[in-house]
């Protein structure tokens, strides 16, 4: 029987490591909305936010070194607490949806028109540029 050289035996290790990482990297939160609210869970805790607690809901874009990051900023709270969401391009459909429904329950809130005109589907591509 053929020993195995010490070393081989530590890349799948490392593989499933480095996969584990990557995959609790890309999975920050899970939102869930609810008749009152909605239920943030991340990987540690979870956070239930009511609708009528959100005070602003802001969308811009941040700049970082691999390109531009699309967020919501959603204000809450007393004393006012913060959460930005990533926007995903791949995730359009549940997201416009969640917008939709912030939109129709936060009448109250504070809006910025990006958030407007994404949340109402009038966001165009020329207008999405001059957001950059």
């Amino acid at each position: 029987m053929p020993k195995e050289k010490p070393n081989e035996i530590w890349y799948p290790v490392i593989g499933l490591l480095i996969f584990g990482g990557m995959y609790l990297h890309n999975i920050k939160y899970k939102i869930i909305t609810e008749q009152d609210g909605f239920t943030i869970y991340s990987l540690l805790k979870s956070e239930t936010i009511l609708w009528r607690d959100i005070k602003s809901l802001n969308y811009e874009s941040s700049y970082n070194t691999h390109g531009v990051e699309l967020k919501l900023i959603i204000m809450y709270g007393q004393p006012q607490k913060s959460f930005a969401v990533s926007v995903k391009q791949f995730k359009k459909k549940p997201m416009q949806q969640f917008y939709e429904i912030l939109n129709e329950q936060c009448e109250n809130a504070k809006k910025n028109d990006h958030f407007i005109k994404l949340a109402t589907g009038n966001l165009n591509w020329k207008e999405q540029l001059k957001m950059y």
